[in-house]
């Protein structure tokens, strides 16, 4: 399981990648963490990879997290 702890977000606390094409988010308006279901393995690589990647440049991770759930590549799953 990789984890991302973000220092830099005003919105995302940290971003876990499980199994099963679950990704993690942890928002920093609460401790609750919230489980995201990729639509498909292309999906899952993509955020995988985007989030890697915004993480490296100090980019802005709520905006790329808000884009993957306004796409579809991630849906909320009940928790």
């Amino acid at each position: 399981m990789k984890e991302y702890k973000i220092t830099n977000s005003s919105a995302i606390r940290n971003v876990k990648f499980k199994e099963n094409n679950i990704v993690s988010i942890k928002f920093t308006s609460n401790d609750q963490e919230y489980d995201f279901k990729a639509r498909d393995q292309e999906a899952y690589d993509y955020v995988t990879q985007g989030v890697a990647k915004t993480y490296a440049k100090k980019e802005s991770m709520g905006k790329f997290i808000n884009a993957m759930r306004s796409s579809d590549r991630l849906v909320e799953i009940d928790n």
